[in-house]
């Protein structure tokens, strides 16, 4: 019979890899639900999300957060509800929306340590030292769309689940490269 034993994303990847002053980790797989308010609806999402959750749909590039639940912008009229919070009463969205959950749908990794910025770089078109901490951006990340959100502690970076083995490899190979040009210096 088969073994459909439920697995992370980037299991068996090699995770958590520290070298020196980087660390990557497979952050925790929690609900992911993509959220795209139809044009007619956008005022009602808003202000059920801002009723149900405290949390509006965010500007362009923005996250908001209350609590262990997150809104992050995902890119034209769609954003991401990610936490517990949303399981519970999503309904209230079933008219100014259409919800999916994409719970298994993502790799997500925290990129942590002071050379965080100058790995990133490496991989993507758009400086990552650019963004403040709830800022986010959807971007080429080597070879893969991804999605980069800014954190007090580093990066976090999101990439379809089918591309987590080459996320993880691209972001180890430039963190290599990250510290062999700093044993240079």
């Amino acid at each position: 019979m088969a073994d459909l034993t439920p697995t992370t994303p980037c299991a068996g990847l090699g995770l958590p890899l520290d070298l020196g002053d980087v660390i990557l980790v497979e952050v925790e797989p929690e609900s992911i639900t993509a959220i795209t308010p139809f044009p007619s609806g956008r005022v009602a999402a808003d202000a059920a999300l801002r009723e149900k959750w405290g949390l509006g749909l965010p500007a362009p590039g923005e996250t908001a957060q209350a609590g262990d639940d997150e809104i992050r912008w995902a890119g034209l009229d769609e954003v991401w509800f990610l936490g517990p919070g949303f399981r519970e009463d999503h309904d209230i969205l079933s008219g100014p929306a259409a919800i999916t959950d994409e719970s298994a749908g993502w790799a997500r990794l925290l990129l942590t340590g002071p050379a965080s910025a100058d790995v990133l770089r490496r991989l993507m078109p758009v400086d990552p030292s650019a963004l403040s901490p709830g800022q986010t951006v959807r971007t080429q990340l080597a070879h893969m769309m991804a999605s980069v959100t800014a954190r007090e502690s580093g990066f976090e970076v999101m990439a379809m689940r089918s591309f987590a083995g080459s996320l993880v490899h691209d972001i180890e190979a430039a963190m290599r490269s990250v510290i062999a040009q700093s044993s240079l210096e």
